[in-house]
């Protein structure tokens, strides 16, 4: 079944409202962990990716957008979650 307008509005905002905790966390770090790449990173960026590839409004999350960027000038990241959509 799809979602409504509305619904989907609500899951937007509420993903918005999650990454902002991880925008604030990344606040003066390059990685998740700190200087490092960790496992943690490589975990969430499947997720980044759809967050900042799928058609929809995002909030202003200047750390968390940094970190993708960086996350982007790894080849093994754009080798093998870029190309997966």
């Amino acid at each position: 079944e799809k979602k409504g307008a509305h619904e989907l509005e609500a899951t937007r905002a509420a993903t918005a409202r999650r990454l902002g905790l991880l925008d604030r966390a990344l606040d003066g770090r390059a990685y998740l962990n700190g200087a490092d790449l960790t496992l943690a990173d490589i975990a969430l960026g499947p997720i980044a990716y759809r967050w900042f590839t799928l058609d929809i409004p995002r909030d202003d999350l200047p750390h968390f957008r940094a970190w993708y960027d960086r996350l982007g000038t790894r080849p093994a990241f754009r080798e093998h979650v870029s190309s997966m959509w």
